[in-house]
């Protein structure tokens, strides 16, 4: 059986997202291949930094109580 497995060919095609948007690319053996029109930009997308906690608590007190919480987890029996 093992020798069976290992004889069978392995049939990869290149598969173009943009060109083939309704491939399933967990059914079949593709290899991304973007063709020219729809190659993505090599500079990547911008990407903003993710927020801080503190900016996204809307006042003191309940910027109080969730500093309070994360010391009490964090120093705990201390």
């Amino acid at each position: 059986m093992r020798a069976e497995v290992e004889s069978t060919p392995v049939e990869v095609r290149p598969y173009c997202p943009g060109c083939e948007p309704a491939t399933d690319p967990s059914t079949q053996c593709v290899v991304v291949a973007w063709c020219g029109g729809h190659c993505p930009p090599i500079e990547g997308v911008v990407s903003l930094p993710p927020p801080r906690l503190r900016d996204l608590v809307t006042s003191d007190e309940q910027w109080a109580s969730v500093n309070r919480r994360a010391c009490d987890a964090i120093h705990r029996g201390k």
